[in-house]
């Protein structure tokens, strides 16, 4: 079994930070909801060794705004007061609607910032979802979808405004390094340590939108 360590605030700290660094607010573009469900994977096999020369492969200011344009009028990619980055709704979602796809852009081994999708299978997901912050109260659950990735489905009516946040535990084996979880969620588990830890919880709060290798775990 593999066991995926991930420091996850500080790693979606650093991330956002980085973008922020160096990237300019995006313009607005029309787009619709059958050509987000329309998106496909952009797949591809990469050599990663180390954080440098991931960030240089998948993280950069262009990527911010072209997630913003291709969203537009759906979701907007913007700085929050203390996590960097952060995703929120431009637009009403109701529940069950699809909300954005996480495409895989690339099957590496685990790293601090992939998503899991096996036992032994970390993908690097594309931006807008790569930013999506955690709360043990989400309100967009996930499923996978056929592109190798994932689907983020609203689980509830969110309104404009709202930031999209998922919960990490319902991908995440099992996550070291947080002894507390700092979500603010009025049901917050006090720390955040993957589905091995909190698994029957997560299960019994999300129901199917988890990752499919987790239902039904017995491992």
């Amino acid at each position: 079994m593999i066991s995926r360590v991930i420091r996850i605030r500080a790693v979606n700290v650093l991330i956002n930070k980085r973008f922020l660094s160096s990237s300019s607010r995006s313009t607005s573009r029309s787009f619709t909801k059958s050509t987000i469900a329309s998106q496909s994977s952009a797949a591809a096999a990469y050599e990663l060794d180390d954080e440098p020369d991931l960030f240089a492969s998948y993280s950069s200011a262009s990527d911010v705004e072209k997630a913003n344009q291709l969203y537009a009028n759906q979701i907007q990619i913007t700085e929050t007061s203390d996590r960097g980055y952060g995703v929120h709704a431009i637009k009403p979602f109701a529940p069950g609607e699809l909300v954005l796809k996480a495409n895989a852009l690339a099957t590496i081994p685990r790293d601090t910032h992939t998503l899991q999708k096996d036992w032994d299978t970390h993908i690097m997901v594309d931006v807008p979802a790569r930013l999506l912050n955690h709360s043990c109260d989400a309100n967009v659950g996930l499923m996978d979808n056929e592109e190798g990735g994932y689907d983020f489905i609203a689980l509830r009516m969110i309104e404009v405004g709202e930031e999209l946040v998922w919960d990490y535990e319902s991908t995440e084996w099992e996550i070291r390094g947080f002894e507390k979880c700092i979500c603010g969620a009025a049901n917050c588990r006090g720390s955040i340590g993957g589905f091995k830890k909190h698994g029957a919880e997560v299960e019994a709060q999300y129901g199917e939108y988890i990752a499919n290798y987790l239902k039904n775990s017995s491992k």
